[in-house]
């Protein structure tokens, strides 16, 4: 499985796969289902050379990250997880794009952390 998110993270027990590209402004792409961030393939780079750090990563349960059957793959779950892992890599400021599930996950962030 080719993913564009590389490296991982222990995120509330859980491994979820990660990534960033580039310098600058941060942004951070949301996958939806069934897919995982490999589809953020071909946007990366153009978003890289307008100068944005693009940050990525596979939600739980897909992509590279753990599937553990036991999980909650929720919308909410995906949401706290998320929110956590922004807070592991101590950001409070970014864009975000998102479609599909990550879509709903990225309009609860803009909700409850705008």
């Amino acid at each position: 499985m080719q993913t564009a998110a590389t490296s991982s993270i222990l995120i509330n027990g859980y491994r979820i796969a990660y990534e960033q590209y580039g310098e600058g402004s941060p942004i951070w792409l949301l996958h939806g289902t069934p897919s995982y961030s490999y589809e953020w393939r071909k946007v990366i780079p153009a978003l890289v050379q307008k100068g944005y750090k693009v940050y990525v990563h596979d939600l739980l349960g897909y992509g590279a990250s753990e599937r553990p059957l036991e999980a909650d793959t929720s919308v909410a779950a995906q949401y706290t997880l998320f929110s956590q892992l922004l807070d592991e890599l101590g950001m409070d400021r970014l864009h975000v794009a998102a479609h599909d599930l990550g879509g709903i996950v990225g309009v609860q962030l803009a909700l409850e952390q705008p």
